[in-house]
């Protein structure tokens, strides 16, 4: 029986062209399905395992975040503007989507770092540490996204249909946030100290957007 040879050689796909390149990854992570679940299982399952609360801290951190807002705005601190609907259900809908697309930003970030050791042990796509980070980050998102519609229907504010479009509108935040991930992962492989700066760097963008704060305001 002959031997398989697998010949490696830099840059090859950049000689694919972007189609063939997305339907190689998308074979490469369909082809990792079960790997990627078990990791996915497996992190998740440990994620707060150590923790007092457990999971209860995805419910919890946003809600931290926006009392601290609404404190802020209560005493005059934040000028918020006129967002339209009760200021707690803004800044929460806001926060969680500005939390969406940091973890779409971290979990590209981390993909490499926290697959570093299984990369030198098992050959696999590497598509896959991405995926995995991604399904922590969007299974913790699902429930913050229950949380949301809860408040909003306690605050009297009902969702408009256009709300199952989300997906769609989450799609440029994944590329975008991925991206500069991907980037910023490749940056902290040679040199960290500059990683450290980008992280807070990007943080402090949700301080010149309209996330906690009406877009009227100047």
């Amino acid at each position: 029986m002959a031997e398989q040879v697998t010949i490696y050689s830099p840059n090859r796909r950049h000689e694919y062209g972007i189609v063939k390149i997305w339907v190689i990854m998308a074979r490469n992570v369909y082809e990792s399905r079960e790997l990627i679940w078990q990791l996915f299982k497996r992190d998740f399952l440990a994620q707060y395992k150590k923790s007092f609360v457990g999971y209860t801290w995805v419910v919890l951190s946003p809600l931290i975040g926006v009392a601290s807002w609404i404190f802020l705005q209560a005493t005059g601190v934040l000028n918020s503007g006129d967002v339209g609907i009760p200021y707690p259900a803004y800044v929460l809908v806001g926060s969680s989507m500005w939390g969406l697309f940091m973890g779409f930003f971290q979990s590209a970030s981390l993909s490499l770092r926290s697959g570093e050791g299984l990369m030198t042990q098992v050959k696999f796509p590497h598509e896959a540490l991405f995926f995995i980070q991604l399904g922590q980050h969007m299974a913790n998102f699902a429930i913050v996204f229950l949380m949301n519609i809860v408040v909003l229907l306690a605050l009297g504010v009902v969702p408009a249909w256009q709300t199952i479009l989300l997906p769609l509108v989450c799609l440029p935040m994944l590329f975008l946030g991925g991206g500069i991930g991907l980037i910023n992962g490749l940056i902290g492989a040679v040199s960290p100290d500059l990683q450290r700066i980008i992280q807070p760097a990007l943080g402090f963008m949700l301080y010149v957007t309209p996330v906690i704060y009406s877009d009227q305001v100047e």
